[in-house]
C-alpha cells in the first residue's frame, strides 16, 4: 500500500460576524468551521468572560484517485471591551483507524487588527499546550486563529485525522481602554491580512500525489 508524506503550508486572509459567548463550539455537532477567503463563510465568534472552546478535526483524504484532500479550519473571534483574553491553550491527538497514519505535526496561526502575525508550531499528540505566550494576553480586538501547517502520513484510500480542542480564557480588563473596537454590529470592514503570504486559501484544497 502507497503512502503519502504530506507538508502543507497554507495563506491566510480574513473575514465577516456571528453571535456567542462564553460556550462549547463543537464541528460535530455545531457544522465544520470553514476555511475561506470570502468574509461571509468565516464566522466570527463574540467571547465572553470564562472559557470559550472551540472543538474540531483536521485530516488528511487520500481517495482511490490520488488526489489529496487537506481539511483545516479557521475562525475569527471578538475580545469585547472591558474584556482581556488571558490564554490559549489546546489538546490534540491524532485519531488512529485501521486505514489512516498519523498527523505528526500542526501550525497556527494568531492575526489581529493591531497585531504582528504570530505562528506556533508544535508535534501531535500535545496537551494543555499553552500558545501564544509571548503576546499574551490581548486586550479588546478582533483577531483570526487558523491552521496554517500540517504535516503526517496518509494510506492509500485512507483518512488521516486529528482531533483538537482550544481553549480560550477571558477575563476582565483591569481598566478600560482609552480607545475600544466598534462593537461587532458596527463592524463592516473587511480585514485582510497578508503577513503569511498572498493567493487563494480552500477549506478543501488539493495537493498532486507524488510516488
Amino acid at each position: 500500500m502507497r503512502n503519502l508524506w504530506m507538508l502543507t503550508t497554507l495563506g491566510i486572509l480574513i473575514l465577516n460576524t456571528t453571535k456567542a459567548s462564553a460556550f462549547t463550539f463543537n464541528e460535530a455537532t455545531a457544522g465544520d468551521l470553514p476555511m475561506s477567503t470570502s468574509p461571509e463563510d468565516l464566522p466570527q465568534f463574540i467571547l465572553d468572560s470564562g472559557l470559550n472552546t472551540f472543538s474540531g478535526e483536521v485530516s488528511f483524504t487520500y481517495p482511490q484517485l490520488g488526489v489529496v484532500i487537506i481539511d483545516v479550519d479557521a475562525f475569527a473571534f471578538i475580545v469585547p471591551t472591558e474584556n482581556t483574553l488571558e490564554s490559549i491553550t489546546i489538546n490534540i491527538s491524532s485519531l488512529i483507524t485501521p486505514n489512516s497514519d498519523a498527523i505528526t505535526s500542526i501550525g497556527f496561526s494568531l492575526l489581529g487588527e493591531n497585531l504582528s502575525t504570530s505562528e506556533e508550531e508544535f508535534r501531535i499528540p500535545s496537551e494543555n499546550l499553552s500558545l501564544f505566550t509571548s503576546i499574551l494576553p490581548l486586550e479588546n480586538g478582533l483577531f483570526l486563529l487558523a491552521s496554517t501547517r500540517l504535516a503526517g502520513g496518509v494510506p492509500l484510500g485512507g483518512v488521516t485525522r486529528a482531533a483538537y480542542t482550544f481553549s480560550l480564557n477571558v477575563i476582565p480588563s483591569e481598566s478600560t481602554p482609552s480607545e475600544s473596537i466598534p462593537e461587532p454590529s458596527s463592524v463592516l470592514s473587511v480585514l485582510t491580512f497578508g503577513a503569511l503570504g498572498v493567493g487563494a486559501v480552500r477549506k478543501r484544497r488539493c495537493c498532486k500525489s507524488t510516488r
